[in-house]
């Protein structure tokens, strides 16, 4: 409370966050408890409102100012616009989701025009017109103006998410006549949908028939293939050639964009080409989320890329996966975001074309054992900062009260974690879409168990530097070369990993931790 105006029954408060008339505050008075209103009448100034932003003082009118003083405390405890919006979620209509549609457009003067779409099934229709299109005298369609005809599906299941336009110079055409192909072309597409085949269903017993042809057999034991790999994922250029002049033999590149952490096109060809010196896999990764209306951006993503020959590519999500597939990509690595669990997991990533995979990061030593065979293609984090948590929502905003990111002072491009009840600081990072990574507080280290591993016939280990520097990269990558090159020599390399954990462990203040590899989840 600001003033109170007891010869008028006004209050003046200084608001923090959005107040309107229809809430309900209460006044944490200096004597008498406290004092609950709802918010008839507000006042920004001399003018009654309806809304007051935060940051502004308000003036509210109440039945009676006796007990209320300067200084007293006032906390809103009903939101009449966060109440509205509450109930219009389970009260409105359940929005449908929406199949994506790309169209491509043909349109010359002296010549009908003709409208190719795709949908997310990879069906595709074509109809032409029948009126010719002529050369405009004043205003020619644009790739505005059309799309705004192609944009109108109204009711119908499609959302038009990608126009590629082969227009004539200065061509016109009736509204009416692209309205008229559009109708034409959803129709067809939605007849071709209904012409796939329906899935006849199992039976019970059919069901556990291929239940128990899933899971009958044991395990093969992996044999051994040789000395394992260090693949080394990074987040940045200067990274990326550390990581090839210490010794790995696979880089992960792309993926999540972090402030101040980013890969151009021309910084990936010229690591791809550098790194083909030394024999070094490069793998393009794709961010582990991403939403449908993303899809054009990833795919131009990835295809921008194919021309500089990476090794491979990653796929942390089904999406992905289906993506690269249906481009003829055959490299594919299955990240740990995929949560492959078990080996039935692995088997089905692998018969549908993955060359590689991580296991789940919540996996034991017993768990991962029981893959078998296919140990011989899989990977193990072994190193570094994987994440714990990733949220579509920016904690940050919430705590500084930001709406939107006009508001937002980007408190994320500086050093930031979330404290525990032990002191402990839990990194956290947020990527350019505005999505937040909360990091373990302490380093994820198995080069002690390098051998045990290495036993076990795993192919890959890796270690998780994407929000790390080049000097870090270096360092960590050398040290678990040494470890690996005594194993390759035959010798114990036992005292060599206490020396080179030590030496590690300097750098991570917090500490050192196994994860769940010895206890489970």
């Amino acid at each position: 409370v600001k003033k109170v105006k007891r010869e008028t029954g006004n209050v003046v408060i200084r608001t923090e966050g959005d107040l309107n008339v229809g809430d309900v505050i209460e006044f944490w008075v200096t004597s008498g408890g406290r004092k609950e209103i709802t918010v008839d009448r507000l006042f920004l100034g001399a003018e009654e409102v309806n809304h007051v932003p935060g940051g502004r003082e308000a003036q509210i009118k109440v039945k009676t100012t006796k007990d209320i003083h300067p200084g007293d405390r006032v906390f809103k405890t009903y939101d009449v616009e966060l109440m509205s919006a509450a109930k219009q979620s389970f009260t409105s209509p359940v929005k449908k989701r929406k199949i994506p549609l790309s169209i491509k457009v043909e349109l010359h003067s002296g010549r009908p025009m003709v409208l190719t779409g795709k949908d997310d099934l990879d069906n595709h229709v074509s109809v032409s017109g029948d009126l010719l299109a002529e050369e405009a005298v004043k205003r020619p369609l644009t790739h505005d103006s059309i799309r705004r005809q192609l944009d109108r599906l109204g009711n119908t299941p499609f959302e038009l998410i990608e126009v590629d336009y082969d227009l004539g110079d200065d061509v016109i055409l009736p509204l009416s006549e692209i309205n008229k192909c559009r109708r034409k072309l959803v129709e067809l597409l939605e007849e071709k949908r209904g012409q796939n085949p329906v899935r006849n269903g199992l039976s019970v017993a059919q069901f556990r028939q291929k239940k128990r042809d899933l899971l009958d057999g044991s395990p093969v034991p992996a044999q051994g293939s040789g000395c394992p790999i260090i693949t080394v994922s990074v987040g940045d250029g200067e990274s990326a050639y550390a990581a090839i002049e210490s010794g790995a033999g696979r880089i992960y590149l792309g993926g999540e964009k972090f402030w101040g952490k980013s890969i151009s096109s021309s910084a990936v060809e010229s690591i791809i080409s550098f790194a083909g010196q030394s024999n070094t896999e490069v793998y393009i990764s794709l961010p582990r989320i991403w939403h449908e209306n993303e899809l054009c951006e990833v795919r131009k993503y990835v295809e921008g890329t194919l021309s500089f020959k990476p090794s491979g590519y990653t796929a942390g999500n089904l999406g992905s996966f289906r993506l690269l597939k249906s481009l003829g990509i055959e490299n594919i690595h299955a990240d740990y975001p995929l949560n492959i669990f078990n080996r039935q997991t692995a088997m089905f990533f692998l018969k549908k074309g993955a060359d590689s995979y991580t296991f789940s990061i919540e996996l034991n030593m017993q768990e991962m054992e029981k893959f078998g065979e296919m140990l011989k293609k899989a990977e193990c984090v072994v190193h570094g900062w994987p994440p714990l948590m990733v949220s579509e929502h920016c904690v940050l905003s919430t705590k500084n009260s930001f709406k939107g990111s006009t508001a937002c002072r980007q408190a994320c491009r500086n050093p930031i974690g979330l404290q525990d009840r032990l002191n402990l600081t839990f990194p956290v990072k947020t990527d350019t879409k505005c999505r937040m990574y909360v990091y373990n507080s302490k380093e994820l280290c198995l080069i002690e168990n390098l051998s045990l591993l290495a036993s076990m016939g795993i192919k890959y280990f890796r270690i998780e530097a994407k929000i790390k520097d080049a000097p870090y990269v270096a360092r960590v990558v050398s040290a678990y070369n040494r470890i690996l090159g005594l194993l390759s020599r035959g010798i114990n390399p036992e005292e060599e990993a206490v020396y080179s954990r030590e030496e590690l462990e300097k750098y991570s203040p917090q500490g050192i931790t196994k994860g769940h590899y010895f206890r489970g989840v």
